[in-house]
């Protein structure tokens, strides 16, 4: 029997608005708005829980101790896309979508408990979506809602926030969004084509208790999409690549994490995923590699070790000044076994504003790019080479 979580309105000293909508997709801007309209939702109030006692390093998940740890088998089992926490002051969590489609059209919707990033802040639930036209117009949307408005299942992948709702197993996933107001809807089938993935067991611990961590489930590694996307007026059939993600977890990431780079894409018949991760100073800056490599639907590489990474030829986006790599490289090497990824001829697809952080350590991120671009594969396994290219969409955050 399904047991449904049903998340019940949290009662706050002052009432904040239902449903608050601003069309500019920056994070930081929305954060700052909700604080000013509730009192209650002072930091000040919520840091302690933040500032846990963490290690000195980071635990990377990967032994079959903390496998087990987890009650994890080796094969991921459609739980692990239900809801993970209690969506409660000191915990996030969030489920990824993204199409990269035939026509060009690229989009992304995001179904959060909370703010991005912001695990101090309670229980509020809310759902973003960016859809990019073939011309590089883009249309943003992130809407709040009420902790009513939310439901979500332990057993399986079940979201329900307000008008918006995704529900699937580990094979099929359908996603509605709905934000007519502003002229976005979507209705999207994800068909896995590539195998889900635990990455050890799926966390990163930040203290010797184990219980501050970041946990991430790449549940669709890549999927084969088909529906419509709503925007400009005009309903468009769209069909391509897609990716879900899932993670959840119990640490302020703006405090434990430095930067990360994360990227996926179909390059041929491979699927790949990087995800290069270093912690904060204080955990003096921990290199934290991941990366996924999948054939068809048989995984060749899921390792949490063994790859490096440089960015270089930086440029520079005028409008908010900021920088980023025009070439990104990453080596993985394992013995004779080797894989090598470039990334190239970079187009910005979204940047978020951060004039308005005070705080940047406290309130958002300070720098979040996202591209698309150009991914060259070469891999050398068990004596066999092979390359590949093709498009693949990534992103640039730095938390300090």
């Amino acid at each position: 029997m399904s047991k449904e979580i049903e998340i019940t309105q949290i009662s706050l000293k002052t009432k904040l608005r239902s449903v608050i909508r601003i069309g500019t997709g920056f994070f930081t801007k929305i954060i700052l708005i909700a604080i000013i309209l509730s009192g209650v939702l002072s930091l000040l109030s919520y840091i302690p829980v933040a500032m846990a006692s963490y290690g000195s390093s980071v635990i990377v998940g990967n032994t079959p101790a903390l496998l087990k740890h987890e009650n994890l088998t080796p094969i991921p089992q459609t739980w692990e896309d239900g809801i993970r926490t209690d969506p409660l002051v000191g915990t996030y969590e969030w489920w990824y979508y993204q199409l990269q489609a035939t026509d060009g059209t690229f989009a992304q919707f995001v179904f959060y408990t909370k703010p991005w990033f912001e695990t101090p802040l309670p229980f509020y639930p809310l759902v973003t979506a960016t859809i990019t036209s073939p011309n590089g117009t883009s249309h943003n949307e992130l809407i709040f809602y009420n902790t009513n408005d939310f439901s979500a299942s332990r057993n399986q992948n079940n979201i329900t926030i307000g008008k918006n709702e995704v529900h699937g197993d580990l094979n099929t996933q359908v996603l509605h969004f709905d934000s007519r107001e502003k002229g976005l809807g979507a209705d999207l089938v994800f068909t896995r084509d590539a195998p889900g993935w635990q990455a050890g067991n799926g966390k990163w611990y930040f203290d010797k208790s184990l219980t501050q961590y970041w946990g991430w489930f790449p549940a669709f590694p890549s999927a084969k999409v088909q529906g419509t996307l709503i925007y400009g007026g005009q309903v468009h059939k769209v069909q391509g690549n897609g990716y879900h993600d899932h993670q959840w977890g119990t640490v302020d990431m703006n405090k434990v994490l430095h930067y990360w780079y994360w990227g996926q894409g179909r390059l041929g018949n491979y699927t790949v995923i990087f995800f290069p991760v270093v912690a904060s100073s204080d955990y003096n800056y921990q290199h934290l590699p991941i990366l996924y490599l999948a054939k068809g639907n048989n995984l060749l590489v899921g390792a949490t070790s063994n790859m490096t990474w440089k960015a270089s030829n930086n440029q520079t986006f005028a409008p908010l000044h900021r920088t980023y790599p025009s070439l990104l490289e990453l080596n993985y090497k394992n013995g004779s076994n080797t894989v090598t990824l470039s990334l190239t001829n970079p187009k910005i697809l979204l940047s978020t504003n951060n004039i308005l952080v005070t705080n940047a350590t406290t309130l958002g991120s300070p720098q979040y790019m996202r591209f698309s671009g150009t991914g060259h594969l070469s891999v050398n396994l068990n004596g066999k080479n092979d390359t590949a290219s093709g498009l693949m969409t990534w992103e640039e955050n730095f938390a300090q």
